[in-house]
């Protein structure tokens, strides 16, 4: 999957090329992450590192103590890094570039211009075939009844007896891992740790956090960063 940064998905918005077309843009909010644990092949089988977002420094103890556990507060302590809102794990293929307490920010995307962006797209809740399978519902001239929302009949005679598995029904709607690839970077800015993606990203604005690494089928899953740009 390639290296990746959790950002956190503001709205959308639209921005106007030099032609003067106009792109629908979905803003995404990356602040700096910190190294948190590094892992080997030898202790841990298999190289990967643990990034940290969000950091509560500056916050109270009791305000720190209600949004991250202890077991997670001795974790970070041992580390000798601030409490982070957000903890996850990215797999690379050397380790030993990285140093506990390191910063990793905005700047890996400085030399690329498109992303993968994965997250949990919104939930729905239960929800009927009209809404979840597209369905187009029956007539509403008079003498069609209270099915015009109804999936209609869907059994079999005796043989084959049942109802296939797989077939469009009712049910949970959303919730579901989403990931949407080569979006290409309009605009970014540094100070304000803010990119412009075109297109839609999955989630609900200002709460959802996604993933966002390069683009997999132009840059390949390879690229880490280093202390002085992208490997």
């Amino acid at each position: 999957m390639g290296f990746s940064l959790r950002g956190r998905k503001l709205g959308m918005s639209h921005f106007f090329l030099e032609n003067g077309a106009i792109v629908p843009c979905t803003l995404l909010e990356i602040l700096p992450h910190v190294v948190v644990q590094i892992k080997d092949v030898d202790r841990d089988g298999y190289c990967a590192v643990q990034l940290g977002a969000v950091s509560l420094d500056g916050f109270s103890q009791s305000a720190v103590e209600k949004r991250v556990s202890r077991p997670l507060l001795g974790h970070f302590k041992s580390a000798g890094v601030a409490p982070c809102r957000q903890l996850f794990e990215v797999r690379v293929d050397d380790s030993s570039i990285f140093t506990v307490g390191q910063t990793i920010g905005m700047e890996i995307f400085d030399e690329i211009d498109s992303v993968d962006v994965s997250g949990m797209s919104k939930g729905k809740g239960y929800q009927g075939l009209i809404k979840r399978c597209g369905f187009s519902g029956h007539g509403a001239s008079h003498g069609t009844g209270p099915i015009h929302r109804h999936a209609g009949s869907r059994g079999q005679r005796s043989t084959p007896g049942r109802v296939f598995p797989l077939n469009p029904t009712a049910g949970r709607m959303g919730g579901y891992l989403v990931s949407v690839q080569n979006l290409p970077i309009v605009w970014r800015s540094k100070d304000d740790c803010l990119i412009a993606v075109g297109g839609t990203a999955p989630g609900a604005r200002g709460s959802s956090w996604v993933s966002v690494r390069y683009a997999v089928k132009k840059y390949g899953g390879s690229r880490v960063p280093r202390k002085g740009g992208v490997k």
